[in-house]
């Protein structure tokens, strides 16, 4: 299994630059092998489905954080990008991820935090969401922003057990 993997490493190695739906592919390929040595020890494999990213430059969360942060427009949404950019942008990972998941019969769990961090009724997804900077950075959950998911994921991980039990 680790060969396999480390093969496929260094035949990438090789190639300057791939295309998408071949980086896709391989992925998908890896969370397969991935899946069938979990499945033998009777886990789950949980994947995260990505969330958005943002072009520019950010401001840090602890700046937005001071008192002094209400001065700074900027603190009040930080970089946002179009909802459906996002999707449309993400959709082919995002749809693998759900194939996937069938495919292995449900054993590579899926947890979305898009809808929590970039909720449905928003057309834009901003860095800060009800004065809280949810981003570190262009694509890096603050301490905030995990804080948000945290219970969401907490009840995605009860469900999971009881689907085991």
């Amino acid at each position: 299994f680790y060969y396999y993997i480390a093969y496929i490493y260094w035949l990438s190695a090789f190639e300057k630059q791939i295309s998408r739906e071949k980086a896709l592919l391989r992925y998908s390929e890896y969370l397969k092998i991935l899946f069938e040595k979990i499945n033998q020890k009777k886990a789950y494999i949980i994947l995260f489905q990505p969330t958005h990213s943002f072009n520019g430059t950010t401001i840090p969360p602890n700046i937005c954080r001071q008192w002094f942060a209400a001065l700074n427009p900027s603190c009040e949404k930080g970089l946002t990008v179009g909802r459906n950019e996002v999707l449309k942008n993400l959709n082919n990972i995002r749809e693998m991820h759900w194939r996937i998941s069938k495919e292995t019969n449900d054993g590579i769990k899926i947890f979305d935090p898009l809808p929590i961090l970039c909720p449905v009724n928003q057309s834009e997804c901003t860095q800060i969401l009800n004065n809280k900077p949810l981003f570190m950075d262009n694509d890096h959950l603050s301490e905030e922003g995990a804080l948000l998911i945290k219970d969401e994921f907490e009840e995605f991980l009860n469900q999971i057990s009881n689907w085991r039990s």
